[in-house]
């Protein structure tokens, strides 16, 4: 029976999952240590089809491979079969060159062992584009998505099937929420993922984590931006994280997971996107001079809360009123709720008459905002615009990808409530 062999890159931006600790017992992302990790393990690399991992499949194969394979052996020849995938990027990498407008490059390829899924056997070949720095996610900034999206830009019509990207779980949702609103057409799997302990522990989710994440993003085309964690796949636009400890870290409050993995690997295609008609396209800023600054920054969360001082709002609203564009993300009450306040909902008409895009949302995770309310509806009055179930890391991605178009305010008013990438519902 022939083996399925699929190819994917894996970008590292880094994260807890590479992390070691330091000499002060602080964990920090180490250059070149996840490579040298997985490549010692052959649970994820097996180039020679020759671990013990790639003779399970039943009893005979097993017996064949004790009788014929020394462990000790096997080391030696790994280098002879180490292939090489090429690799495109924006930044240096080791063994690369210029070639007027990127770097390119052979990276050696590690190569997961064979596998059955759905009754076909397959491998995965994969090459790790390790950034530098790496970093802490607490420190990625809307720079380091536009990187991520031109660096899949690069590679994407080449010889990958599909796209991994190794993140720090603190911001993988805003992240993952940004890339999906900047990639359009996919026919690809794009997936992030990361962990709660470094791989450098024994006892670690990170394992788990990648080696699903290889054989969904080189096994299996759900053309959109997902998160995979502690056993779901997820819309990486619906996704949001919870739990700063627990293995299940992230949810999906508005929408069911994609897939999940346990004794199989069950992909809920009822609620998968479709391919898209549209070509692929990474959007970019029209109106910036920088395209590593393409997202608008000029957005703000205001989260409301019993007792707020109007002086705090109106210092936010006047910051944003200052801006060709901007946009408010109010966090309210229940279903989309503030204390009736006649002199805020001026402060709102105003901005809103400047330009100002106001968006409400919920503090709560699952539900959606309405004016089923007083104090809701006029809201919907003084010009703000219902996000009905955008969790707050879309609605800042969405405002900041839309905010950096050539659309009008008033065209992006009629957008923001009303799908692009499965990352809202219809309000009912």
């Amino acid at each position: 029976m022939s083996v399925v062999e699929k190819n994917v890159l894996v970008i590292y931006t880094g994260g807890t999952i590479g992390m070691i600790a330091d000499s002060t017992g602080a964990y920090r992302p180490h250059k070149n240590l996840l490579g040298d990790i997985l490549s010692c393990q052959s649970r994820f690399d097996d180039p020679m089809a020759n671990s013990i991992f790639s003779n399970l499949n039943n009893k005979q194969a097993y017996a064949l491979w004790f009788d014929q394979e020394k462990p000790t052996q096997k080391q030696a020849s790994i280098k002879e079969h180490r292939r090489t995938l090429t690799v495109k990027a924006h930044q240096e990498f080791h063994g690369s060159h210029f070639n007027g407008e990127f770097y390119e490059g052979e990276i050696p390829a590690l190569q997961t062992p064979k596998t059955f899924l759905s009754g076909v056997e397959h491998t995965v070949k994969y090459a790790i584009l390790e950034y530098d720095p790496l970093l802490d996610s607490s420190d990625v900034s809307p720079k380091e998505w536009v990187k991520i999206v031109r660096d899949i830009e690069l590679n994407y019509n080449s010889n990958f099937d599909g796209f991994v990207i190794l993140h720090g779980t603190d911001t993988m949702a805003y992240t993952a929420s940004a890339l999906s609103f900047m990639l359009e057409g996919l026919d690809k799997t794009i997936l992030l993922t990361g962990s709660q302990i470094p791989l450098t522990h024994i006892r670690a989710d990170a394992s788990d984590n990648i080696l699903h994440s290889l054989l969904i993003a080189g096994t299996i085309t759900i053309p959109e931006v997902t998160i995979y964690f502690n056993h779901q796949l997820l819309r990486g636009n619906r996704a949001t994280k919870v739990s700063t400890s627990e293995f299940d870290a992230f949810r999906s409050y508005n929408y069911p997971p994609l897939a999940k993995v346990g004794t199989k690997l069950d992909v809920n295609w009822n609620v998968v996107l479709p391919k898209s008609n549209k070509p692929f396209t990474v959007h970019k800023c029209e109106k910036a001079s920088n395209e590593m600054s393409a997202l608008s920054p000029e957005i703000c969360v205001l989260r409301f809360f019993p007792g707020i001082k109007m002086h705090v709002i109106e210092a936010i609203i006047e910051d944003l009123i200052n801006h060709e564009r901007a946009a408010l993300i109010l966090q309210t009450f229940g279903s989309g709720n503030i204390g009736r306040n006649d002199t805020l909902l001026d402060l709102f008409k105003k901005a809103s008459n400047k330009g100002v895009v106001i968006v409400n949302t919920s503090q709560c995770h699952t539900g959606s905002v309405s004016g089923a309310y007083e104090n809701g509806r006029v809201l919907g009055e003084a010009g703000v615009v219902f996000g009905n179930d955008l969790t707050c890391e879309a609605a800042l991605t969405k405002l900041s990808y839309l905010l950096s178009t050539d659309l009008s305010t008033e065209e992006i008013r009629k957008i923001v409530p009303v799908s692009l990438r499965g990352e809202v519902n219809k309000l009912v």
